[in-house]
Parts: structure tokens; C-alpha cells; sequence
């Protein structure tokens, strides 16, 4: 069995078993200043993106095509502009979803809760404001839309506050 993790804080790291976990090997490896990995999706055996909290203002990302045995990192003038307090909640592990074969969504929260795409960013009218707000989930699905398109679940709120969760559907 071949699993991929990713130890979350600085430095991130991605791992990478073969053999049902008797044996890790580093993959890859980031010691970048405030560097915080997210969460992992792979839409099929080879490729898959990570995204992380903001480095410099912007994103981060980076992808593989392999696999998961090596990952180039985007460019950061590639990669999303983030508001001062937005970031991505690792928690979840849920946060970053594919919508096809080369293109992926990811959620925000913090002081600003947005919706990325490679093509648009969605403000979310979701809880938000504080460290503890804003979206931390995504989910989506091939359903009828009218126009052939894919459903999207958002999931959020106020973690300190179990009565605040919200669900958001939309196109």
C-alpha cells in the first residue's frame, strides 16, 4: 500500500510509504520561513497539489505529476494573493478539492474567507473575522447544474463556537 502525509509546520515536509508504512521516505522538504502545509489532494495516481498557509502575502502551492516522488513548488507570482489574517486551516485536511484532471479549489478563513480557483476568487458570505472563523471545508460533486458544471459544498464557522457552523451551496 502507498500513502502520502505531510507534517503541517515549518519545515514542511511530505512523506511517502510504499510498503503500508514500514518505511517513510521524505519526499520532499521545505524550510521556508512560515511555511505551513494545508492539505493534499491527488485526483488520480499521479498527480496532486498542496496548499499551504501564506509566505510573503501569497499561497502556497505545489504540485506533483509523479506520484508524489518529487513536487515542484508554483510560482510564487502564480499562486493567490492572501489578505493579512486569511489563511487555510490544516485541521480539516478538507480545504483543497479537484475540480478536473489539471485544476483544484481551496477554501480560506481567518479575518477573510474566499473560495479559489485557477480561474476566480468567490468571497464567501460565511462567519468570519477572526483566527477562529471562515471556511475550512469543500466539497465537490458532478451533479446537474443547467449549465454541465459542479456542485460546491462550503463548511464553516466559528470553531470556538460549536452553534456557528454553516453550510453554503453554490455552482
Amino acid at each position: 500500500m502507498t500513502a502520502l502525509i505531510i507534517a503541517v509546520d515549518e519545515p514542511g515536509y511530505i512523506l511517502k510509504t510504499s510498503d503500508g508504512g514500514e518505511s517513510w521516505k521524505v519526499v520532499y522538504e521545505n524550510k521556508t520561513k512560515g511555511m505551513f502545509l494545508d492539505a493534499m489532494e491527488f485526483w488520480d495516481e499521479r498527480s496532486g497539489t498542496v496548499v499551504g498557509d501564506p509566505v510573503n502575502g501569497r499561497f502556497f502551492i505545489t504540485r506533483s505529476s509523479d506520484g508524489g516522488n518529487t513536487w515542484q513548488d508554483e510560482l510564487a507570482e502564480n499562486c493567490p494573493r492572501a489578505d493579512s489574517g486569511e489563511a487555510c486551516f490544516a485541521s480539516s485536511g478538507t480545504n483543497i478539492r479537484a475540480l478536473d484532471e489539471h485544476k483544484t479549489v481551496f477554501v480560506s478563513g481567518g479575518r477573510r474567507s474566499r473560495v479559489f480557483t485557477a480561474n476566480s476568487v468567490i468571497d464567501l458570505p460565511i462567519i468570519q473575522g477572526k483566527e477562529s472563523t471562515g471556511a475550512n471545508s469543500i466539497a465537490v460533486y458532478n451533479a446537474y447544474t443547467g449549465n454541465g458544471g459542479k456542485r460546491m459544498i462550503v463548511v464553516g464557522g466559528d470553531f470556538t463556537a460549536d452553534s456557528s457552523y454553516q453550510k453554503l451551496f453554490f455552482y
